[in-house]
């Protein structure tokens, strides 16, 4: 696998790892380090954007995957 490969698996769990925990505390951080606490209503709209956060970050390392296997093929 390389390197490009591994960074990318590590950012999206990285990422994924740092969305999950934000909804588990029920809060979301803001920039500048202010955070906002939501209820229940919200929370179900995160987990939709966390979820969706997800699944484009694997779009896009599984792209990777594919562009690293054609430029072997072509080789």
């Amino acid at each position: 696998m390389s390197s490009k490969k591994w960074v990318s698996l590590i950012a999206s769990i990285v990422l994924v790892g740092h969305a999950i925990l934000g909804l588990i505390n029920g809060e979301l951080m803001l920039k500048g380090g202010e955070t906002i606490e939501f209820d229940a209503e919200p929370l179900s709209f995160l987990a939709i954007v966390a979820i969706e956060i997800a699944v484009s970050i694997y779009v896009v390392w599984a792209f990777l995957i594919a562009k690293d296997d054609s430029s072997k093929e072509k080789e």
